[in-house]
Order: C-alpha cells, then sequence, then structure tokens
C-alpha cells in the first residue's frame, strides 16, 4: 500500500505539483499510475502503441468523490477491466484510505490511429 507522495514520484513531469490536499484531478492521477501498470501488463503501453501507429485516449470518464487524500495518507489502489472491445477498453477503480473508499471511478480508453485519428483495434 502504497503513500501518495510515493506515487507522485511515478507521476509524468507535468503533472507534479506540490500537494497538501489532493485536489480534484489527483485522484485521477493517482488511478492513472495503476492504469498505466495494467496497460503494461497487456503490452499496451505508450510506447508499445506507438510503434505500431496507434495511441489510447480518455473516451469517456465518470468519477465519484467520497472522502479527502492527503499526501501522506496510506491507500489501497482496486483496479479491474469490465470490458474490452475491438477498440475500447472500460475500467473501473477504486482508491480506499484506511478500508474507507474515497474514490470511484469508471473510464473508457479508445484506441486511435495517430496518423488518421480515427478509432482503430487495439493490438493483441
Amino acid at each position: 500500500m502504497p503513500k501518495i507522495a510515493e506515487l507522485q514520484k511515478l507521476w509524468p513531469s507535468d503533472y507534479h505539483e506540490i500537494l497538501n490536499h489532493v485536489s480534484f484531478t489527483g485522484f485521477q492521477k493517482i488511478l492513472w499510475v495503476e492504469v498505466e501498470r495494467l496497460r503494461e501488463e497487456l503490452s499496451l503501453s505508450t510506447e508499445q502503441l506507438l510503434n505500431v501507429g496507434k495511441a489510447l485516449f480518455i473516451h469517456s470518464t465518470s468519477v465519484q468523490y467520497y472522502g479527502e487524500l492527503c499526501s501522506e495518507d496510506v491507500i489501497e489502489i482496486s483496479l479491474k477491466i469490465l470490458k474490452k472491445t475491438k477498440v475500447k477498453l472500460k475500467l473501473s477503480g477504486e482508491i480506499f484510505k484506511a478500508g474507507t473508499r474515497v474514490c470511484a471511478a469508471v473510464f473508457t480508453l479508445a484506441c486511435i490511429d495517430t496518423q488518421t485519428g480515427k478509432l482503430t483495434t487495439i493490438p493483441e
């Protein structure tokens, strides 16, 4: 179970900001670390996709907030695949602090061709 401050070190450089309390987008950034890990496991990292002229983008998202987090909070993150189609990947994620859910999200990633911007199949 990581501390949020540890996860912040994994965010891309443009995500870094000094936070005492995690902001609205901070919750999404925390979940995104796990999304990137899952993408690596599925061989769908940004680098792997770009090598074949494809990219994943956030097609839709729904986030519910139930509590606050501070950078020193120890958290648990749950992430699972709800559905995978030829062009989209639907994920569900939750963040827990001391066993209490503080954030829940459902979001869909879609695969596009980087040249045309049109939807394309997710590589196997």
